[in-house]
C-alpha cells in the first residue's frame, strides 16, 4: 500500500528509511519491527534501511539520533517512512536546518499528528488514567513524561505551528482503522479494545491508540485496515500478516 516516489526504472532514487514509533525497535531476536517490509522493499530493488532510536523517548530525543544516523548513512536525500511516533520524528527532522536538501519526501503512516486522547488521559486532562498508572510508567518502566505531553493534542497543536512543513519536501500520510467486530476489514487485538472504545467515544475511528483524524498530513492516500500491531509494526509479525 505504502508507496515511494520512484525514478525512471521503478525504483526510487534516494535509500528509503522506515522509521520505527513509540516503544518501537529495529530487530530482537529475529523478530522485526517492519515485519517482512524491508526484506520485501529489497526484493523489489529499493534500497532500504531500519535504524533503531530509542524506544521511548521524546521528539527532539529521537530526531537527534536519527538525524545522526542518517549522517554516517549518506550525504545525499532519503525518503523516510514513519510509523506512529517515527512520523512525527520524521517531519521534525525534516525541518532541521541541518538537514536542508536531505529529505525527498516524509511519508506517516497512523501518526498523531493532532495528539492522541489517549495521551491526554495519561497526563490527567481527560478521564482514564490514575496518576499512580502514570507514575508506574515513568518511575518503574523508565518512560519519559514528556513522551505523554508531547503526544497531547494540545502540544501537538503547538508543534505544528512550529515544525513547518519544507516546500522542497513531499508530505503524504495514510491512517489505520480498526474495531472489535471488523466492520473496518481488520478486527482489532483485544490489547487494544479498551483505548479503542475510549478514542471511538471522542473522536471516532481509530487504530487502538491513534484518531484516523489525527493522522492525515499533507497529501492523504486513505485509511488502511489494521491496529497499531498488524501489518506494518510487528508485535503480532510472527503472526505473518504480512508487509503494507
Amino acid at each position: 500500500y505504502v508507496e515511494v516516489t520512484a525514478g525512471n526504472n521503478g525504483h526510487t532514487r534516494y535509500p528509503v528509511i522506515l522509521v520505527h514509533g513509540f516503544a518501537g525497535w529495529d530487530e530482537i531476536m529475529g523478530i522485526e519491527y517492519f515485519y517482512g517490509v524491508k526484506d520485501y522493499m529489497l526484493e523489489q530493488g529499493y534500497d532500504v534501511y531500519t535504524p533503531a532510536t530509542m524506544p521511548v523517548a521524546s521528539i527532539e530525543t529521537r530526531s537527534a539520533l536519527l538525524m545522526q544516523y542518517l549522517h554516517e548513512l549518506t550525504s545525499g536525500p532519503v525518503h523516510l517512512v514513519g510509523h506512529s511516533q517515527g512520523g512525527l520524528d520524521s517531519r521534525f527532522v525534516a525541518a532541521h536546518p541541518a538537514m536542508a536538501g536531505r529529505i525527498a519526501t516524509v511519508t506517516t503512516v497512523s501518526s498523531p499528528h493532532r495528539g492522541t486522547p489517549i495521551a491526554d488521559m495519561a497526563l490527567g486532562l481527560l478521564p482514564g488514567w490514575s496518576e499512580a498508572a502514570l507514575g508506574f510508567f515513568v518511575e518503574v518502566l523508565g518512560w519519559e513524561y514528556a513522551v505523554f505531553q508531547q503526544l497531547s493534542e494540545a502540544h501537538m497543536a503547538a508543534f505544528n505551528r512550529t515544525v513547518t512543513d519544507k516546500v522542497q519536501v513531499s508530505y503524504r500520510s495514510y491512517s489505520f482503522v480498526s474495531d472489535p467486530l471488523g466492520f473496518t476489514g481488520d478486527v482489532i487485538g483485544p490489547y487494544f479494545w479498551l483505548s479503542w472504545y475510549l478514542i471511538d467515544k471522542v473522536e471516532g475511528p481509530n487504530d487502538g491508540l491513534v484518531p484516523a483524524s489525527s493522522a492525515v498530513w499533507g497529501e492523504h492516500r486513505g485509511e488502511l485496515p489494521a491496529d497499531r500491531c498488524s501489518r506494518f509494526s510487528n508485535i503480532r509479525g510472527m503472526e505473518k500478516s504480512g508487509p503494507l
